[in-house]
């Protein structure tokens, strides 16, 4: 059969190399060519194409795409032509994976090999380094890689699932990881697939079905000259457990790796001549097929089967080292290397292998290295068993100070050794080290056991491992086991559970009372109580009774034993408990002692602390006092309560105290009772007791036999009369009369004969007596003049009632309640609202003497409202309420304001038209301020109506028109609730050039234009070339001249407006020029204005008005400018009227309009 695969496959080779000159051809150069035909191929299968790869590839280790796919499978052929592709790298696919995914029927891959590379998937099935899924032909190639395949299927490092033909392969890579289905040279061999002289030495890692050869091989496929070396890769030719054919180990199974070459030796197209393994002679001298010869070495004794995965033990058994040779090729240089060297430590130079026992299986990869390639050998040492802490428990139980013995390996009945890890100081037996930690416990709320450490203890096995546990202290104590080897657990690991001790407490007999108990009286009883009974120990206790009896004379101290012995209970038995009730038929001393005996850790009998003293004393004859019985008009008693009997029994130490009515009497320790240091009272019965004691505390107060009462007649009750208040108003011109009257409500009681007497007073700071009326009745009618004492109303007159006990003499007191008179007169009173008539209607409130309120409203001068109220005296009161306000000031300024250079204060100059104005604020123009003035606010108004600002320094003459202005406000400060405020003027001042202006004559004054007679303010040389003569602050008329004449005489003030002769105008000082003869006063007539008020839209009529009329609010807001007549405003109130004349003379009147 061989000989026919063998005759099929030549003429296969031979006719493929006739045709293929006849095919399309690619030639591979890189790994770039490389990956752009791999990316072709997804979309084309190159059917008929034939692809050389021209030289050795190295991927790399990038991502590679494989070549084809399930819809486009590669059907071309791919020549390798002896070459090499390196670190091929898959990470994750979602279908076939290998160097090509997947081949068609007419596909042919030869003459390929793989190097290191790697391939990683998770859940994809069909993967093999060369091919995922295969169809075609494979022959003369081999494989290095690895495969990792996660949750994978079907999963053969050449090829993954196989339906064509597989000739002259092998593989040395291997598979870490995978599911099921997996195989050394195929996972699923189909039953289409044929094989021939193949094997497999790389080793593979499964979940099921895992075998060296295949994971699955189904019947029908053909498989020749297919071999493995089982002692490398330990396991069956094909996976356990495949319901299909399953190879025979015998036949393809080499048991020994040396002998894998003889296999091969007899076909040409192998080489056996190098190295271990056989290598295909088309790649023989290649680095990457060197690498594949070099085998791991491991003992020729060694059976696979009973061994450590890949490396095997040796014979001794447990050694913790051993060695093995690696394999190498003469004249090459292979380098060896372990993953793990604590392992597996390599030596290279000497081509062997040392094996240190780890603690549990390891797996190692060894790699050879030749050139360029380098190839894995999965191995899997086997370690020393699991380091196991061992367990520990049980439960002891000992008395305090017991010498308890501990096994630290055993650690009790119930406790377990530790096994497994590893000593590196022993070749065989290990050796471990204890830490034995010792814990209080005490419990939580819910019973959970709380460890507090306390103590360790280091043991070793070879240190006997015994110790003594601690039993001199009473309580719960756990032990809890700690150890570790020498190497595989070098920490400290706690065996399973823990030992608990329970120490008993140190036997302990107890404790009596100290402190003696005390009965009064017999027959009696009372329980000898313990302060603490006995404890520890096993808690198994006897006790024994013993008393002694004593009879005590408290007079002389003497005390006699009357019996001791053992205490017998009810049925004359000795007392064997912690506890008893003692009884008692006669007085005296008993001291008992208890004894003790600890049944269980100790056999000794002993006494409990203190002896138990009761002393029974007899009861307390509280003794008897004299009784008596006393009536007293007076609370003053002067008797003595004494004693008949004294007082007996007890400890014979006694102490008094007396009550009356049940409270005790301070300071009243005697055996007899002074009345009269006793206080009592009128209208009470007392009622005296003697208690005693003696000084044990254990008795409460005995009262002695006999009591004593007094009784003290009650004072007498003055009994009341009905209060009252009564209000008498008078008209002024009625007699002032009153009549008293007073009614009885309760007249005097008790015992006794009474009188009554009535008693007038005034009510004033000090009450004044006026008047009494002995009229001997609880009741009074009667009338009085006022003028009789002396008396005008208003006034308030108190009647009160006085009583006497005329029986006793006693002084006379007063009912209860009086009778008040209130007496005044009817009153009416006008009260003015002052406030701003700007302010008005003015809304008020007014409070009644009841505390009532009432709003009301004054719209205008002369409004009233009256309120009908009470005064002081509760008669009627009328409160009238007139409106006064404020009229809003009307002021009139001096027309022309101005002051001299040489002046030291700017004079304003105002008349009052109408209000009250008593402050002004006066704010000047920013120039103004500039220049040094000031402005202000809240200033009181002049008594002589000038208000003086002073001038700064340094002032200059103002040219004209002037720059400086002020705005000024009069008002009625505190007029109201508000400010009675005027119209703000704003008026412009200057400041005049003096020295130019001279009197000449009487009735001629002239401008001295020529001389420098301005000094010192004015410049040099300021000559005028016109003038405008004024007087009184008018301009007069064609006085335009240098000199200005006046017939009659000069008389007034004058002023020159001059111009300069550069076009500045000054305006000279105001000089007042008179004739010898006294000057004229000159009147203003006032401006009259009717009618006033008037109403809305009415014409006002101006009486001797020539001139302009100006209109303005109470706001300052000009209503009528140059108006010619005037119209009463639409809107009510208090407006401005001003007449300016043609020679400016301004005359104001005031309008109201309602």
């Amino acid at each position: 059969m061989s000989n026919v695969i063998l005759h099929r496959n030549l003429f296969l080779s031979v006719f493929l190399l006739i045709c293929s000159s006849l095919y399309p051809q690619r030639h591979i150069e890189t790994a770039e060519q490389l990956r752009t035909f791999a990316q072709e191929s997804q979309t084309n299968t190159f059917e008929g194409e034939v692809i050389y790869l021209d030289a050795d590839i190295d991927l790399e280790s990038r991502q590679w795409t494989p070549i084809g796919n399930a819809d486009y499978p590669f059907q071309g052929e791919l020549d390798g032509q002896n070459h090499v592709v390196r670190n091929l790298y898959i990470f994750g696919s979602t279908g076939a994976a290998g160097l090509i995914a997947e081949t068609g029927s007419d596909a042919v891959v030869h003459n390929l090999a793989l190097s290191q590379g790697q391939i990683i998937t998770d859940g994809t099935n069909d993967v093999g380094c060369l091919v995922g899924i295969h169809r075609g032909q494979l022959h003369h190639c081999f494989n290095m890689a690895q495969i990792l395949a996660n949750n994978g299927s079907r999963i053969g490092s050449l090829v993954g699932t196989n339906y064509g033909q597989i000739n002259y392969c092998y593989n040395t890579g291997i598979i870490t990881k995978a599911n099921s289905i997996v195989g050394g040279l195929v996972g699923l061999n189909k039953s289409t697939a044929e094989l021939n002289w193949c094997y497999n030495t790389g080793y593979c890692l499964g979940s099921a079905m895992v075998g060296a050869l295949f994971g699955e091989n189904e019947a029908g496929s053909i498989i020749e000259n297919v071999y493995f070396d089982q002692q490398v890769t330990r396991m069956h030719a094909t996976g356990k457990g495949s319901s299909e054919t399953t190879l025979v180990n015998t036949d393809h199974a080499v048991e020994k790796t040396l002998m894998l070459r003889d296999k091969f030796s007899s076909s040409t197209e192998w080489d056996c001549s190098t190295g271990f393994y056989p290598q295909l002679t088309c790649f023989a001298g290649k680095d990457a097929s060197l690498a594949t010869t070099c085998p791991i070495l491991l003992d020729t004794n060694d059976l696979p089967m009973e061994r450590a995965e890949g490396v095997g033990t040796p014979k001794e058994g447990n050694k913790p080292r051993w060695t093995f040779n690696l394999g190498m090729v003469d004249g090459v240089s292979a380098v060896w290397r372990s993953d793990n060297e604590s392992v597996i430590k390599v030596h290279a130079n000497a081509y062997y292998a040392e094996v240190f026992r780890p603690c549990g299986n390891q797996e190692v990869i060894l790699t050879v290295t030749i050139g360029n390639d380098t190839r894995q050998v999965y191995t899997l040492v086997k370690g020393y068993d699991p380091f196991d802490a061992g367990s520990m428990g049980g439960t002891y139980v000992a008395c305090w100070n017991e010498v308890i013995k501990f096994a630290a390996a055993n650690t009790s009945k119930d406790g377990k050794e530790a096994t497994g890890g590893k000593d590196d100081k022993q070749e065989s037996p290990t050796d471990y080290k204890y830490l034995i930690v010792r814990y209080q416990v005490t419990y939580d709320a819910e019973h959970n056991r709380i460890y507090t450490p306390l103590d360790t203890f280091r043991l070793g096995q070879r240190e006997y491992g015994v110790m003594l546990l601690q039993t001199d202290e009473p309580g719960e104590y756990a032990y809890k086991r700690f150890v570790h080897d020498a190497r595989c657990r070098t920490e400290w690991a706690q065996s399973e559970g823990v030992l608990t001790l329970i120490v008993r407490k140190a036997f302990s007999t107890g404790e009596l009372y100290e402190r003696p108990d005390t009965l009064y009286g017999v027959p009696n009883s009372i329980l000898i109580d313990s302060k603490a009974d006995a404890s520890g120990g096993g808690e198994v206790f006897d006790y024994l009774w013993t008393c002694v009896q004593l009879k005590v004379d408290y007079v002389t101290g003497r005390a006699d034993t009357v019996r001791k012995g053992p205490v017998y209970g009810a049925d004359y038995a000795p007392v064997t408990t912690s506890t008893f009730t003692a009884s008692y038929t006669e007085p005296g001393e008993y001291i008992y002692t208890r004894m003790v005996t600890e049944k269980s850790c100790t056999s000794k009998t002993q006494q409990s602390k203190n002896d138990h003293r009761v002393v029974v004393y007899e009861k307390i004859r509280p003794g008897s006092i004299t009784p008596l019985y006393r009536e007293l008009c007076t609370p003053a008693c002067s008797d003595t309560i004494l004693e008949i009997e004294g007082v007996a029994g007890g400890n014979g130490r006694y102490t008094y105290r007396w009550t009356c009515n049940g409270v005790e009497i301070p300071n009243s320790d005697t055996t007899c009772l002074f009345l009269d240091s006793v206080m009592m009272e009128n209208g009470h019965t007392y009622l005296f007791r003697r208690q005693v004691k003696d000084d044990t505390g254990l008795m409460d107060w005995q009262t002695s036999d006999g009591e004593v009462t007094i009784v003290v007649y009650d004072a007498y009750d003055a009994g009341a009369i009905w209060g009252q208040e009564t209000q008498v108003c008078y008209q002024p011109d009625e007699i002032e009369q009153v009549a008293l009257s007073a009614t009885s409500e309760r007249a005097a009681g008790g015992d006794g004969e009474f009188v009554y007497c009535w008693l007038l007073s005034r009510a004033a700071e000090d009450t004044l007596c006026l008047d009494t009326f002995r009229v001997d009745q609880p009741a009074l009618d009667s009338t009085i003049l006022l003028a009789d004492y002396e008396l005008a109303a208003p006034a308030t007159l108190i009647l009160q009632r006085l009583v006497q006990n005329s029986l006793c003499q006693t002084e006379w007191k007063l009912s209860d309640n009086e009778v008040i008179y209130h007496i005044g007169y009817d009153e009416q009173r006008t009260d003015v609202i002052s406030l701003c008539i700007a302010d008005l209607p003015y809304h008020g409130e007014y409070t009644y003497r009841d505390g009532r309120t009432q709003t009301y409203t004054l719209r205008a001068d002369g409004d009233i409202w009256v309120a009908h109220d009470v005064n002081e005296a509760g008669c009627p009161l009328e409160v009238t309420i007139l409106c006064r306000p404020t009229p809003v000031p009307l002021v009139e300024l001096k027309p022309i304001i101005s002051a001299c250079e040489t002046d030291t204060a700017l004079l304003i100059q105002y008349t009052v038209k109408e209000g009250r104005p008593n402050s002004y604020d006066i704010t000047f123009s920013a120039e103004a301020l500039a220049a040094g003035f000031e402005s202000l606010t809240g200033a009181s108004l002049p008594a002589d109506r000038t208000i003086r600002i002073p001038l700064p320094e340094g002032l200059s003459p103002t040219s004209s028109p002037s720059p400086y202005s002020f705005t000024i406000l009069f008002y009625a400060a505190s007029a109201g609730d508000t400010d009675c405020r005027g119209i703000p003027l704003t008026v412009p001042f200057s400041i005049d050039v003096d020295g130019f202006v001279h009197r000449k004559w009487n009735d001629v004054a002239f401008v001295d234009n020529s001389d420098k007679n301005c000094e010192p303010n004015c410049e040099e040389d300021l000559t005028f070339d016109s003038w405008q003569w004024y007087r009184n602050g008018e301009p007069i008329e064609g006085a335009t001249g240098q000199y200005y004449y006046e017939d009659g005489g000069l008389n007034g003030y004058y002023q020159v407006e001059m111009t300069a002769t550069d076009g500045t105008v000054y305006c000279s000082c105001n000089y007042e020029m008179r004739p010898i003869t006294a000057i004229a006063s000159v009147e203003f007539p006032s401006l009259a204005i009717s009618p006033n008020p008037a109403s809305p839209g009415e014409d006002i009529r101006i009486h001797h008005a020539e001139g302009k009329i100006f209109l303005y609010d109470m706001h300052g807001r000009q209503l009528i400018i140059d108006g010619q007549q005037l119209t009463a405003p639409s809107a009510s109130g208090i407006y401005l009227v001003r007449l300016v004349s043609e020679r400016g003379q301004v005359r104001s009147a005031k309008l109201i309009v309602k």
